[in-house]
């Protein structure tokens, strides 16, 4: 898998996990499901309100990994998403 690491703006990513839908969450979601991806926390758990704005998402393609991090890129919801680059190997 090949991991995509997110960070959510602290509005977007409070709604995230409150469920709501506004604007900018209900956009992630439609992009989300339009990959055919999903989004998960990269803290679960944690209290720390920074914490809670890291996200991952998966994806078995590596081809189209970049794609999918720069469209969520392009959200308002979303601050950062890069493509969590694979360790060397020892």
């Amino acid at each position: 898998m090949t991991e995509i690491v997110v960070r959510l703006r602290d509005d977007a990513a409070r709604n995230w996990y409150a469920g709501a839908d506004a604007s900018p969450v209900a956009a992630l979601r439609a992009a989300l499901v339009r990959h055919g991806v999903e989004l998960t926390g990269q803290y679960p758990g944690a209290s720390d309100p920074q914490l809670r704005t890291w996200f991952t998402v998966s994806t078995p393609s590596p081809e189209r990994a970049e794609d999918i991090a720069a469209s969520l890129r392009g959200l308002d919801a979303v601050d950062a998403a890069y493509v969590q680059p694979r360790p060397d190997p020892a």
